[in-house]
């Protein structure tokens, strides 16, 4: 039996189970086909990039494709030709430093890339040296061009309140500085970088607060108070803001959009903690957006100056006021990025364990009557407290995800959590659907140095059945083979 002799129903079933390119070879293969199979784009790209904002448009403008939208991603990365705490160009002009600087950039990637690969095809990484990056300069430096001119005329903006209005589906816009993700591996593959040339090796974005993979410069955007920052300075995040006014200002019935992710993906960075010590126009456009009725999703990911900062971020009380509007909350996640910035070195200062706030000051769970996920990621904890938390939560809880957590010394373990979890916890007594799903994510070495070691079978096997603890401190010691996440450093 062939496709094209498949009811109608069927066929749609497999749609649904294809990507778009798939579903246009199909639809260019016959007549019947064609008119079954209509081509569907749930997600749309946007950033101050020309292509993506021409092929964001013009979708926008499709009858049919526009009516299937339900997920907006803003690339909020930022091309430069040039690092801005560069102050000497030792001699060079500063067209021949920031040659210079990219080929160096560009170069250094290239040489990882085929050291990690160099069992693979050669082909597949194109020319090894100079030359090759020398040309791609000239294609670099016409995509920073474009971007700036966009970013300066504000285009880019206007194509959200279009797509906004004119998405009748959409309800998820995902804001994120790791589009690009690693060379030939972007985690959000954009019109802009399907079009990149192949082989096309260019220095990483700026990725809000980081300069390269995980070179942390901008410290001034962290330490200074948002209200003294300059429009510009506030501009890194430029996509954030955006959305929040936007969505913000939108009233009830023009806003369809349920869900806000920030999403940083691997990286330490997010939206300055700053904006949650005093009241701005950011954490007032937040608030109004996460207390609409039916609002059911939201993902921060914020920058910390460093670990001192992370108890004021809290203890301002702005960031818990904020949250616990949330009424229909069914979705939420945090990230941070002090565990990272202890564990590299980035920043040494010490958080004394008494001043780190209980996580029930923190999170206002009582007011989340329909919470289905919570998850943490990069935070200083305290195993007590995350029981106490867990503890708390509504009986909807179906899923707990812990990511590169870390515990004071003596104040716990992920072994810990877990045992609290089994014998204090009601979680075992519970139907077998009302089951909570506990994953654990760590890594042996480093927080930010791979493998990642992703937990949750054998959590389930211990916490509701007799299998062994498969951690013993925060050490995991599994008997079953775990998700291994493999990461090098710079490439994920």
């Amino acid at each position: 039996m062939s496709l094209v002799t498949l009811p109608t129903e069927l066929l749609l079933l497999v749609q649904s189970h294809v990507d778009l390119t798939d579903i246009k070879h199909m639809r260019l293969s016959s007549r019947k086909l064609c008119a079954s199979l209509e081509p569907r784009i749930d997600r749309v790209f946007l950033s101050a990039n020309p292509r993506n904002v021409e092929v964001f448009l013009a979708i926008a403008a499709h009858e049919t494709l526009r009516r299937f939208v339900t997920e907006i991603v803003w690339d909020d990365a930022v091309f430069t030709t040039f690092p801005p705490r560069k102050t000497s160009h030792g001699g060079l002009s500063e067209n021949d430093a920031s040659t210079t600087w990219f080929v160096q950039h560009a170069e250094g990637r290239r040489l990882d890339i085929e050291q990690m690969w160099s069992n693979s095809k050669k082909d597949d990484i194109g020319p090894r040296r100079h030359e090759r990056t020398r040309d791609s300069y000239e294609y670099y430096k016409e995509l920073v061009r474009a971007q700036d001119e966009l970013r300066q005329s504000g285009r880019h903006v206007n194509a959200l309140h279009i797509g906004v209005s004119r998405f009748p589906a959409l309800q998820r816009i995902t804001i994120t500085p790791d589009a690009h993700g690693g060379v030939h591996n972007p985690r959000y593959p954009s019109p802009m970088v399907r079009e990149f040339p192949h082989g096309f090796i260019y220095p990483f974005p700026y990725r809000w607060t980081l300069d390269g993979p995980f070179g942390i410069v901008n410290n001034h955007e962290l330490s200074e108070p948002w209200h003294r920052l300059t429009e510009s300075e506030k501009n890194m995040w430029q996509g954030v803001r955006t959305v929040f006014k936007l969505l913000a200002e939108l009233s009830r019935s023009e806003c369809r959009v349920s869900e806000l992710v920030l999403d940083a993906g691997i990286f330490p960075t997010g939206i300055s903690h700053r904006i949650f010590e005093d009241p701005c126009d950011e954490l007032r456009d937040l608030t109004t957006l996460i207390r609409r009725p039916g609002f059911r999703r939201l993902d921060l990911a914020v920058a910390v100056e460093g670990q001192t900062h992370q108890a004021p971020l809290f203890s301002s009380g702005h960031f818990r006021q904020a949250l616990s509007g949330a009424k229909d909350l069914e979705h939420f996640r945090l990230q941070t990025s002090s565990v990272w910035l202890q564990t590299t070195g980035v920043q040494t200062s010490i958080i004394p364990s008494d001043h780190i706030p209980p996580l029930i000051h923190v999170f206002p769970v009582e007011c989340w009557p329909r919470l289905r996920h919570f998850g943490l990621s990069g935070m200083c904890v305290r195993s007590q407290d995350l029981i106490a938390l867990l503890g708390t939560m509504p009986r909807t809880l179906r899923s707990v995800e812990l990511d590169r957590l870390h515990f004071r010394s003596g104040k716990g373990s992920y072994g810990q959590v877990l045992g609290e979890a089994k014998y204090k916890l009601d979680w075992r007594r519970r139907q077998k659907q009302e089951w909570i799903k506990l994953t654990i994510c760590t890594c042996q070495k480093l927080v930010m140095s791979g493998p990642f070691v992703r937990v949750s079978n054998e959590i389930q096997d211990y916490i509701y059945g007799d299998g062994p603890s498969p951690f013993q401190g925060n050490k995991y010691i599994g008997y079953e083979p775990a998700s291994m996440v493999k990461f090098e450093l710079g490439f994920p």
